[in-house]
């Protein structure tokens, strides 16, 4: 009858990943003290473990029910729905969370996560931005400089900020940093426009087999072929990174990245009828993304194929694009500079065109001042068309 010998012993078996054997203490426990909150959260994480998501979801709103003003009640629902990828209901779980405790920069960053997954990339880079201003990882580094843990976290939240040269000085504090990490770190030094060194480190962890053996383990999990899909997207590999992709989508992956990705990538190869479908399905599913905006709008300002060419709604999809945008860059202006020159406004696509070629990275300025010598010359840009 001691409650608190099965609540022990379902936490061991727990640590040691026995969750079945977990859940029967846990109940047995349960039994006895049917509101105990420890019990409940951890046979809801037990049977999360084992993929029994109505069982999990039980006891975790049961938590909520137990505990409305509870904001760790929230945030372990919020969480267990962002690892179902069910986002609006997680992003409205952290929001429950940070109402009940406005100073816990893991709820926002959390909040962050599951906005971003949805395309709500204004709001997501607000609550990153806010896990920064509360983050417990600066003290922790004052008082131990070795310790590594927290510049990784801290690191995390700065590449999460977009504040990457900030993560790349993280990040270069610790000793051994995993293949994953290596990832991240390319994924920096492409963000700040270094993208033969992100190449280079992409490379080298494809050769290493990044994400092969976690997808071995695990190969029902669709964030393992997007993760792959999308390094192989940025090595220009484009049908490897559609077959991931695909792969990710038929197994239910449902953030916006990865249609928006198959489309850029059947765009490079010139499949516009499936880049077309992909960007305009991803607005739909993500009316707040801006990146679908862009890629459809470049291709219908700039496609080689007439039939796929439309000016006008090019121009609004650019507007929109900006719109939506935290921080609009190059591109975002070199789409519009397009647009505005299939429809006729030669003026203003010059004008966007010199803003474009000022933020351009030096790989990109070339082809700016390509594109904007057509602008001056009333012309507009039609990307060349393969073979």
């Amino acid at each position: 009858q001691n409650h608190f010998a099965y609540l022990n012993r379902g936490a061991v078996y727990g640590l040691q990943n026995n969750f079945e054997k977990a859940i029967v203490e846990l109940t047995h426990c349960l039994e006895l003290k049917p509101n105990l909150a420890d019990a409940l959260f951890n046979r809801a994480y037990s049977y999360s473990s084992i993929g029994n998501i109505d069982s999990a979801m039980s006891d975790f709103n049961r938590l909520v029910e137990l505990g409305p003003h509870n904001p760790q009640h929230y945030h372990a629902r919020g969480h267990f729905f962002l690892q179902l990828q069910k986002y609006p209901e997680a992003a409205q779980d952290y929001t429950l969370a940070i109402q009940n405790a406005p100073q816990e920069w893991e709820y926002y960053f959390n909040r962050g996560c599951a906005y971003s997954k949805q395309g709500k990339l204004k709001v997501a880079r607000s609550d990153f931005e806010r896990a920064l201003e509360l983050n417990p990882f600066d003290e922790a580094i004052r008082l131990n400089p070795e310790d590594w843990a927290s510049y990784q976290q801290r690191g995390n939240l700065y590449f999460c900020a977009e504040q990457y040269q900030n993560a790349l000085d993280d990040f270069a504090q610790i000793p051994e940093p995993s293949t994953e990490l290596q990832v991240l770190i390319g994924y920096c030094y492409f963000r700040s426009d270094d993208v033969v060194k992100a190449k280079s480190i992409f490379r080298e962890a494809l050769e290493q087999n990044v994400y092969g053996e976690a997808i071995n383990q695990n190969p029902a999990d669709s964030t393992l072929f997007l993760d792959r899909g999308y390094l192989l997207l940025n090595l220009d590999e484009f049908e490897r990174a559609i077959e991931d992709l695909t792969h990710a989508l038929n197994l239910g992956e449902q953030s916006v990245e990865a249609l928006a990705a198959r489309g850029t990538a059947y765009c490079e190869l010139q499949q516009f009828q499936k880049a077309k479908l992909d960007f305009e399905a991803t607005i739909q599913q993500a009316p707040e993304y801006p990146p679908a905006y862009n890629n459809l709008a470049w291709m219908m300002a700039t496609c080689p194929d007439p039939d796929f060419r439309d000016a006008k709604q090019s121009l609004e999809l650019a507007r929109k694009n900006l719109e939506l945008h935290p921080a609009p860059e190059w591109s975002d202006l070199g789409t519009l500079a397009a647009a505005l020159a299939a429809n006729g406004s030669f003026d203003e696509a010059i004008l966007r065109g010199k803003e474009s070629l000022k933020l351009a990275p030096k790989h990109e300025q070339a082809e700016c001042e390509t594109r904007l010598e057509c602008y001056q010359s009333h012309k507009a840009f039609i990307e060349a068309k393969q073979g």
